[in-house]
């Protein structure tokens, strides 16, 4: 509707336009829509015909003439970021920031006690990047960003994040990249404020950049981290990389193990050790004491540390007079050797020359004419940042000691590598007094379909039959555990001085006794509990929860808690529990939309209330259900009872199925599941203990860095990278390959043995390395690409990060193992230039195939007998790899009690990622960021079997391409290609590798399309490609009948198939194919991903929130 429209709607008798000039009244009204955001379009003309605009900054209507040319152009003055043009609307975010953000936030920053400024987002166009460089630090005073809850340290990180992240194009999107924790916080609920504390306690000793320039031009302190002017190649490195570089020590290995741009002193230790060299440092505050770490018969290192900056102490050309009086004596001759003056001369000497410690130190101690302070700008956030993959790697020299206890000096020795040791689960005994599986029922709606917080109404275990009832259900529990299980304070204490006493060997320490609680999904339940625990420890993954330990206090007796997630272990819905375990398992009729807040209150509600939330054919068994449980009176069911009786049977279901399924692991091999956080940790556990592992060395530092970079996974894509829609002229397969993973442990040589030997040399690679080295790992420039493939089968990551399979390759680096380096020059007739790289040469530990063959046989062996252990083999195949190549974790999560938030918060400013408060006030759950690298991994194993399971496809499908067989998608194991042309690709396939490439066994493929009720070969007859992971197959087969039937194959990453079926039936009749076609053709549609199923919402301060839209755009 227009403004005229709008205004003749509201005043139908006052007029717009009166001898040919807009009225009072219509002006004021168009103001006003204006002003209040309603509308942009400014619509009336002044008295001289001028059209307007609206300055929300100064909030004055002014002639657009003053903006816009005659021809309707931008004015070149305005065009810039600085003036926020939206139709008839500009926005000066500057004016905001200097005159009413700065002055107040300079105020609070003077002030003694700190204070708190509230940014106006709209006014600054919701870019924080307009006002981060006026945010001055202050020696003293500790800055955050708070958000309704959520408070971010405004230290180098978080500001680097911010600049990176919040931009306004980012914070209108709906959904979010792990990492953007800044943006996600404001951008869902605006309200943040920048606070500023006074530092009360002392803080960590750590250093960073220094945040002064100094201001004597002919002064060069660059190599000691104090500059002249901001330049961002300054700031590539941090302050201690660049010590290191300053003595002239290549940098690659700190660099990888140094991952903050703030490193504490504390840390050296660790940085000497694995770096092998020794570290002093020096400080003005502890002038007596100079720390040492480090073995001394390393190489030295001397730093000094000074306004929170590391840098190197070494003489330098210049005297203490010189820099004191440096404005006096610049002008003269040999002016940096004077080193005093008389009244008629100077004195010059350059024996007289002081150290870079001491020039830093006259610079703060003459700060007021030497000094100035560093506005915080773009370029002091690329630490860290390499430009390009060749600078991150320029020495691949590494301490390749094997870390271990060394018993003849009775010390542990860091290395750069380690072996991999079976971690026996029993060697440290445990007291687990009782383990219960628990289970939680919440209301997760209301009535008036507003967002609700999820509130608990009872939880119940295996071993309470009757539950506990109402929101602090929880805390019944907890209280009924610790009747049984608790022991005095003193009583653990006492255990817990024995066990630290230096006098108490390994073997004789006490085992804390503690309770196991188990509830499927436990990163949902363990919400409702939180509150009421201490001393909490949790190993977390995303929103989920991997384990967790706690104490329960309650008067003056304790009981201590580990909490475990079983689907981290059994990765099924509990509802599949009946048919893998062959439980007896009442079906389940449990109307969960019934469950509002305001009917769990009422507790009795009417009969046909409650049957209008249960299915039709249901009806009948929910009464009799009702009967029997004496659920209904009067026409009304206590639906309270009715949950309890199906949270009960849940329990059980969890506590037989988990069982079952240990005693099937213990069957197997011999493990207890209850020693393990997950099943990934388990079967890698596993192989080591049969030996795949032996003499493999896993490593950390820059070869872990290095090798790292070759991970590639699964092949996903269309071909040619292009959307196609393939009609009803031909018939599709989706074409799979057994057990892909497995299939490649058991074709590869065995786990590359020994250490990664640094390849000296392009002629050393080509002449020796290539053919003979049992592996390699190497960056490379590609030079020529000869055949090209619809399919490629080598990628790089384009800026946004997105892998991309192409064959755009000429000039690009990439980094490839011996597989990966041969497939990609034969297939592709590729020629490369060596850069760097690592190569083995002390063979392979062939063990993997050997078990990797006997958990397939096994497996196929009791499938055929529908023997539920079949899973255990299954599960341990195709998880048994994962761990090999494991990132590094850079932060982790801490519980820190309200009452000691500040203090820690003080103490680790620097170090801090978010800090949240949880919703029961008594904790924050802070994320502090790990500043030293020490991860390690197998990385070398997990490059390996990608490479190899790609080279698996790769047969299948260059050979393909060579038939001119056409083939549309393929998503690692599986390939989308005409089906009458699979019989001539398996006889081709057999003539070319020897194998057969159609069965059940590894390495080989199947058709994979699954469709109830068809009997027979199921192919798409109709399909559309439209990018990764979003395509749809129309499939076609026979019933028993010879009757064609008809089913589609959906897929679209983030959005779930029941509500593409849902906006098919909506809006397209049904038509599920003809919504894929609008997306082919380019339109955006928007999904509701809550039309049919609740959307949970984890938040960050432990609560969930059932939220009421969620929806999602998608365009190609």
């Amino acid at each position: 509707m227009s403004v005229q429209q709008s205004f003749k709607e509201d005043f139908p008798k006052k007029k717009i336009i009166h001898n040919g000039v807009f009225t009072k009244a219509f002006i004021k009204y168009n103001q006003d829509l204006v002003r209040s955001g309603l509308s942009d379009q400014v619509v009336y003309t002044n008295k001289n015909g001028r059209r307007m605009m609206y300055n929300k900054s100064t909030d004055r209507f002014v002639q657009k003439s003053t903006y816009y040319t005659k021809t309707g152009k931008l004015r070149s003055k305005f065009n810039n970021p600085n003036y926020v043009i939206d139709n008839d609307t500009l926005l000066e975010p500057r004016v905001y920031v200097d005159k009413s953000f700065v002055p107040s936030y300079n105020e609070a920053l003077n002030h003694a006690l700190g204070g708190s400024v509230r940014i106006d987002m709209p006014s600054i166009n919701d870019n924080l990047s307009f006002l981060i460089p006026k945010i001055k630090q202050k020696e003293g005073k500790l800055i955050y960003l708070e958000n309704n809850g959520t408070w971010f340290a405004l230290n180098h990180t978080t500001m680097k994040k911010l600049r990176k992240k919040l931009r306004p194009d980012i914070i209108m999107v709906e959904e979010w990249e792990s990492g953007e924790e800044i943006v996600k916080a404001i951008a869902i609920d605006p309200n943040p404020y920048i606070v500023i504390k006074p530092q009360k306690k002392n803080p960590v000793i750590d250093g960073a950049f220094f945040d002064k320039l100094h201001l004597l031009p002919k002064v060069n302190l660059d190599k000691y981290g104090v500059f002249k002017e901001v330049d961002e190649d300054n700031y590539i490195n941090n302050c201690l990389c660049m010590c290191f570089q300053a003595a002239g020590h290549d940098i690659t290995g700190i660099k990888q193990l140094v991952r903050n741009q703030t490193i504490p002193q504390r840390l050296l230790g660790k940085v000497a050790d694995k770096l092998g060299v020794y570290i002093t440092v020096r400080r003005i505050e502890d002038k007596k004491n100079l720390k040492h770490y480090g073995d001394k018969t390393k190489p030295r290192l001397e730093l000094g540390l000074i306004n929170k900056h590391y840098f190197l102490i070494e003489k330098t050309k210049y005297t203490s007079y010189c820099i004191k009086n440096y404005f006096e004596v610049e002008g003269e001759k040999n002016w940096n050797q004077i080193y005093k003056k008389s009244p008629k001369q100077y004195f010059k000497g350059k024996d007289r020359f002081i150290t870079s410690y001491d020039v830093i130190r006259l610079l703060l101690e003459n700060k007021s004419t030497h000094l100035k302070d560093m506005e915080l700008c773009d370029a002091l956030y690329s630490t860290n940042e390499y430009k390009n993959l060749e600078e991150t790697f320029t020495d691949l020299s590494y301490n390749d000691t094997v870390a271990g206890w060394d018993f003849k000096s009775r010390m542990f020795v860091e290395g750069g590598l380690k072996k991999n040791e079976w971690r026996d689960p029993k060697k440290f005994e445990k007291n687990c007094l009782n383990t219960y599986y628990f289970d939680f029922e919440t209301t997760t709606r209301r009535n008036d379909t507003k967002d609700t917080v999820h509130k608990p109404y009872c939880v119940y275990t295996d071993q309470h039959e009757n539950g506990f009832f109402g929101e602090d259900c929880g805390h019944q529990l907890l209280k009924n555990i610790i009747m049984y299980h608790g022991m005095t304070v003193e009583t653990l204490q006492e255990i817990e001085d024995h066990n630290c006493s230096f006098d108490t060997n390994t073997k004789d320490k006490i085992p804390i006794p503690f309770v196991r609680l188990i509830a499927h999904n436990s990163g949902y339940d363990f919400r409702f509990i939180l509150k009421y625990l201490s001393r909490v420890d949790t190993i977390e993954k995303g929103s989920g929860l991997m384990t967790a330990s706690a104490r329960f206090y309650h008067g003056d007796r304790v009981v201590c808690i580990e909490i475990k997630d079983s689907l981290k272990m059994i990765n099924m819905p509990l509802g599949k529990f009946s048919g893998a375990f062959g439980l007896e398992v009442k079906k389940e009729i449990m109307p969960y939309d019934l469950y509002t807040e305001e009917n769990v209150e009422q507790v009795w509600i009417d009969k046909e209330t409650c049957l209008s939330f249960v299915k039709e054919n249901e009806q009948k068994e929910y009464l009799e259900n009702c009967d029997k449980w004496n659920c209904i009176e009067d026409g009304k069911i206590n639906i309270l009872d009715y949950a309890g009786e199906y949270c009960f049977m849940d329990c059980i279901t969890l506590k037989h199925g988990f069982e079952k399924f240990n005693k099937l692991v213990k069957e197997a091999i011999n493990e207890d599941i209850n020693d393990y956080i997950s099943l990934a940790s388990m079967a890698h556990n596993y192989l080591v203990r049969e030996g795949c592992y032996d003499g493999i060395l896993a490593m950390s530092g820059v070869p872990r860095a290095f090798i790292q970079k070759c991970v590639v996974g699964g092949r996903t894509m269309c071909a040619e990278n292009k959307k196609s829609i393939e009609c009803t002229d031909k018939k599709i397969s989706d074409f799979d390959a057994v057990s892909l993973y497995p299939s490649a442990m058991a074709r590869m040589p065995g786990f590359l043995k020994g250490k990664p030997k640094v390849i000296r040399d392009a002629n050393f690679f080509d002449e020796w390395v290539k053919d003979n080295a049992d592996g390699y790992f190497v960056c490379a420039r590609i030079k020529s690409i000869k055949k090209h493939y619809k399919f490629p089968c080598v990628s790089v990551k384009t800026e946004s990060g997105i892998r991309d399979f192409t064959n755009d390759l000429e000039g690009q680096i990439v980094y490839l193992d011996k597989v990966g380096m041969e497939d990609f020059l034969h297939y592709h007739q590729a020629e490369i230039e060596f850069i760097n790289g690592y190569y083995y040469n002390q063979g392979h530990n062939d063990k993997i195939c050997e078990v990797i063959q006997y958990l397939f046989e096994q497996r196929l062996k009791f499938k055929k007998e529908k023997n539920p252990i079949q899973m255990v083999f299954k599960e341990l195949m195709n998880s048994s790899y994962g761990k090999s190549y494991l990132k590094p974790i850079d932060s982790e999560i801490e519980y820190v009690p309200a009452q000691a938030f500040d203090k820690f918060m003080e103490r680790n400013y620097n170090y801090i990622k978010e800090a949240v408060k949880l919703a029961n006030g008594k904790y924050y759950k802070v994320k502090v960021i790990k500043p030293i690298d020490q991860h390690f991994n197998n990385v070398h194993v997990g490059v390996e079997i990608l490479s190899m399971s790609k080279r698996i496809m790769f047969e299948v499908m260059t050979l393909a391409e060579d038939l001119d067989i056409s083939m549309y998608y393929t998503d690692t194991d599986s390939i989308h290609i005409d089906s009458d042309k699979i019989s001539l690709l398996a006889q081709k396939f057999q003539e070319k590798y020897g194998r057969e490439l159609i069965g059940k066994q590894m390495g080989q493929f199947h058709t994979d399309f699954d469709m109830d009720g068809a009997v027979g070969d199921i192919h798409a007859v109709e399909s559309i490609f439209l990018g990764k992971k979003c395509y749809i197959d129309k499939l076609e087969a026979e019933d028993k009948d010879g009757k064609k039937i008809y089913d589609y194959h959906i897929r679209m990453k983030g959005v779930p198939a029941d509500c593409i079926k849902y906006k098919a039936n909506q809006e397209y009749g049904g038509d599920i194919v003809k919504l894929y076609k609008d997306l082919y053709e380019g339109k955006e549609l928007t999904f509701n991903l809550l039309a049919v199923r609740p959307k949970f919402e984890l938040c960050k301060n432990m609560t969930i929130i059932s939220r009421k839209t969620f929806n999602r755009k998608i365009r190609f």
